[in-house]
């Protein structure tokens, strides 16, 4: 269903919420195929990787593609789930802010 027809607190039919399960267990088996591992050596940005403690899946491989990412630094979030930056987005708003105020002034600008 296009998004756009959607709106927060609309109901979604059965047929509609099996057929998105099945989506996503079909989307999570094909990216278990995919290594990307050895891609994360050529970033070059300054990374945060976060750690939801009530994502299992999450907080078991962050810090393996935090260890792979040069420079990037681990960060817990105690009490967080998957959908940590909906519910919780201080955390991400705080990092953000803390990047981009110790990015040169070059980067910011484009430059």
């Amino acid at each position: 269903m296009p998004a756009g027809r959607l709106k927060r607190g609309d109901p979604v039919s059965d047929d509609l919420l099996k057929i998105e399960k099945r989506h996503l267990i079909e989307a999570s088996r094909e990216l278990s195929e995919i290594d990307l591992l050895p891609a994360l050596a050529q970033i070059a940005a300054p990374t945060v990787v976060f750690a939801p403690s009530r994502d299992w899946f999450v907080r078991r491989e962050a810090p393996h593609i935090a260890a792979a990412i040069p420079g990037a630094r681990l960060t817990p979030l105690p009490g967080a789930g998957h959908l940590w930056t909906e519910r919780q987005p201080t955390p991400l708003y705080e990092c953000v802010r803390a990047l981009a105020l110790a990015a040169p002034s070059d980067v910011l600008n484009g430059s």
